[in-house]
């Protein structure tokens, strides 16, 4: 015999969720034989053992490689001290040879971008590159940074470190005054454009620490990642549709991408590639 049955929350975990948990218990006659404990796990949407997840209307972007691409904002509206970190999801389904910019300005001033599967990075004349092509049909997460302190730029994929180059001295940007330099792009630069899936953009204006990554990976919104939440200047989350001329800005600066072309919001799935890397087990 087996039972289902529910928890019920107490009053402190109520302010916290608003879920009833749910148990699984395998019982010979009145002997237990099996116990799945709280069968939700809250700290993403979804659960452990395939229940359904609860309400979310995650969606994605996609670009078509030809036209679409997403106008953001300047460099001196970020207010880079000197350090950044750059994070988005993406999923690709060719390794194509040719750029795919994925955050830029034109010049490539700072940069973040794809060649043949590669991950490249650029911050005035100095560049990084992955050791490594990533997979494609499937979700990966994508993180640049730059940490004055360290004067390195490091690339990481899913969390783990796939690219590094040192002895890179802090720029100063203001000398940079034209949009060519200046402004940034989702999607584009001035030649090349990207054909996939993006999802949840974020700019911080510091670096965070290798020790930070896996936070910044597994917690499906900036806010709750108060460590660096108020360094958050842009923070994208794409769950909106199709029809839609800007993206909701829900960072700092409050600032709403216009949309150019005709990209396509479609349903992601990129939560459970999230919930693949923080529990690889399950």
């Amino acid at each position: 015999m087996c039972y289902l049955r529910s928890r019920q929350l107490s009053p402190k975990e109520a302010l916290t969720i608003d879920l009833t948990i749910l148990i699984f218990q395998l019982y010979d006659v009145d002997s237990l034989l099996a116990d799945s404990g709280d069968i939700y796990d809250t700290s993403i949407t979804g659960g452990r053992v395939g229940v359904q997840c609860i309400p979310r209307d995650n969606k994605a972007l996609y670009l078509d490689g030809v036209d679409d691409y997403i106008v953001l904002t300047n460099i001196t509206r970020l207010d880079i001290y000197q350090s950044f970190s750059v994070g988005l999801w993406i999923k690709i389904d060719s390794l194509a040879g040719g750029d795919m910019p994925l955050f830029c300005t034109d010049t490539r001033t700072i940069c973040l971008w794809l060649d043949g599967g590669f991950v490249h990075g650029s911050y005035g004349n100095n560049t990084v590159t992955s050791t490594s092509t990533i997979n494609t049909n499937q979700w990966i997460s994508l993180l640049y940074i730059y940490d004055e302190s360290e004067y390195s730029m490091t690339l990481y994929v899913n969390g783990n470190s796939v690219g590094v180059t040192s002895d890179v001295t802090p720029i100063d940007l203001t000398q940079y005054t034209t949009d060519e330099d200046t402004l940034f792009y989702l999607g584009k630069d001035a030649n090349n454009f990207y054909k996939g899936y993006v999802d949840e953009f974020v700019f911080y204006n510091v670096a965070l620490l290798g020790t930070e990554v896996n936070d910044h990976i597994h917690l499906p919104s900036i806010t709750k990642y108060p460590t660096y939440h108020r360094y958050g200047q842009l923070y994208y989350k794409i769950d909106q549709t199709t029809g839609t001329l800007y993206l909701k800005d829900e960072g700092l600066l409050d600032v709403p991408g216009q949309i150019h072309g005709s990209p396509i919001f479609e349903d992601s799935l990129q939560d459970y590639s999230r919930f693949n890397l923080e529990y690889p087990d399950n």
